[in-house]
């Protein structure tokens, strides 16, 4: 009895065999394309990013000489005969405080009313939960006005 073999077409073998190469080297040529442009865009914005860095920087260090300008022209103003003579140019009548209008402040009470100062600011930030520590614990009481 004969058997009967299916026997492909030579032509179908080419066309299948002459299709997979040119569809992977298709896919090949897209995938390395796309990868290109991914790495051209980001390497346009990481110059964009430095670009907008730099104008920040000039920026900030402009601001920053102009602010020590004006804390050496604000330092000058405040200096005992720089205020006298402003005193007398803008006619206020003002006079020096006498000794016993003058309260001098010690070191330690500046630590201490600075601390004062320091606690009412920083209340907003204590901690959720305490904190152990063997340290005890310090309370302040400030009653500052209210804006």
């Amino acid at each position: 009895m004969p058997t009967l073999v299916r026997s492909r077409s030579p032509f179908r073998l080419r066309t299948r065999a002459f299709i997979h190469p040119l569809l992977l080297a298709g896919l090949t040529l897209t995938f390395t394309g796309a990868t290109g442009l991914g790495v051209v865009w980001a390497r346009q914005q990481i110059t964009a990013t430095a670009v907008r860095t730099q104008g920040d920087e000039r920026q900030l260090a402009q601001t920053e000489r102009s602010l020590a300008e004006l804390n050496t022209v604000l330092t000058a103003e405040q200096t005992t005969p720089m205020l006298e003579r402003r005193n007398a140019e803008w006619q206020l009548g003002l006079v020096p405080p006498r000794e016993p209008q003058l309260v001098r402040v010690a070191a330690a009470d500046e630590r201490r009313f600075a601390a004062l100062r320091d606690a009412a600011f920083l209340a907003d930030f204590r901690p959720a939960t305490p904190v152990a520590s063997s340290a005890p614990a310090l309370h302040l009481a400030v009653n500052l006005p209210r804006r």
